[in-house]
């Protein structure tokens, strides 16, 4: 608990010391770091993977476990696994959902 008041006290600290260009550049160099090291993260796992290739010709074959929830058919990828932009289907209507989406968030503006 020391440490997480330590914290608290030197953000306190930051904040009234520096204001809120303080907040907005802390907030900056934050964001920066977290960008850089989600693009490191990726090269390292897709190098470890082998490539997005290899992700794509292993994928379909990473089912879920069958013996742990007795079931056959969970976790099995339909054949357009990789499509961004699905086809009409009962699956997931996402035409539906985005014109749904469309007309219930009216109510939100």
């Amino acid at each position: 608990y020391a440490s997480v008041i330590a914290l608290i006290l030197l953000a306190a600290f930051f904040t009234v010391g520096g204001g809120l260009t303080a907040v907005i550049w802390t907030d900056f160099i934050q964001t920066v770091i977290m960008i850089i090291s989600a693009v490191i993260l990726m090269i390292i796992s897709f190098a470890r993977v082998g490539g997005i290739e290899q992700i794509r010709s292993l994928f379909p074959y990473a089912v879920a476990n069958t013996t742990l929830h007795s079931t056959t058919e969970c976790g099995i990828p339909n054949e357009n696994y990789f499509s961004l932009i699905r086809p009409f289907d009962a699956d997931l209507p996402w035409f539906g959902i985005i014109l749904g989406g469309a007309i219930v968030s009216v109510w939100y503006w």
